[in-house]
Formats: C-alpha cells, structure tokens, sequence
C-alpha cells in the first residue's frame, strides 16, 4: 500500500485560499470576486478597482497541470481571455499559490 506523502490540494481550496489571502491584502481599495462572468468568459477570481469598477486583473485557479495535454487547452483558454477583458490572466494551481499571493502582495502594497 502507498503512502501519499502530501494529500492533493482541490482546485476550490486553492481558490479560497486566493480569496481570502487577496481580500487580506487588498483591503478597501479593490473588490475580490469569485466566479466572475465578464465579456463573455467566465474567471475564477477578477479584481476590481473599488471606486470605478474597472477589471485589474484575472486569475484562473487549475488544481494540477500534470495530465498530458492540459498545459496547451489551457494555454488557449488564457489567450482567450486576454483577448476578451484585454488584461493578462494569472494561472495559479496548488505549487504557486504562495508565490502569486506574495507577488500580488508587492505589486499592491
């Protein structure tokens, strides 16, 4: 029998754990939203400019990108939506969520 060293992270606890740590770092001045539909296209998370309500930024939570053929399919999804909001979209899975929220933390503060 084997042992998992580590138990697999779910995309949605990913995605809650984003949330909350953005909502922490953000503050007042810019919305966090979850399941957001902008022009079309569905994201995990969107930031917000709290005042005008303009989009800042996409993120789009993937639990594992392991499985042959996923990076491509998600590579044109990304593509399409930096052609609908004009904005880039962050990928985030469960090896660098940290990461994104420390560097999310610095282009913020």
């Amino acid at each position: 029998m084997k042992i998992a060293k580590d138990a697999k992270i779910s995309e949605f606890e990913v995605q809650a754990k984003l949330f909350y740590g953005l909502r922490e770092i953000l503050g007042d001045r810019y919305l966090v939203k979850g399941e957001v539909t902008y022009n079309g296209c569905r994201f995990d998370l969107a930031i917000f400019h709290a005042e005008t309500r303009s989009l800042i930024c996409t993120l789009e939570v993937k639990g594992s990108m392991r499985k042959p053929g996923k990076r491509p399919r998600v590579q044109r999804q990304l593509a399409r939506y930096r052609i609908a909001t004009g904005k880039d979209c962050i990928l985030v899975s469960a090896r660098n969520a940290d990461a994104i929220l420390a560097a999310l933390r610095a282009r913020f503060a």
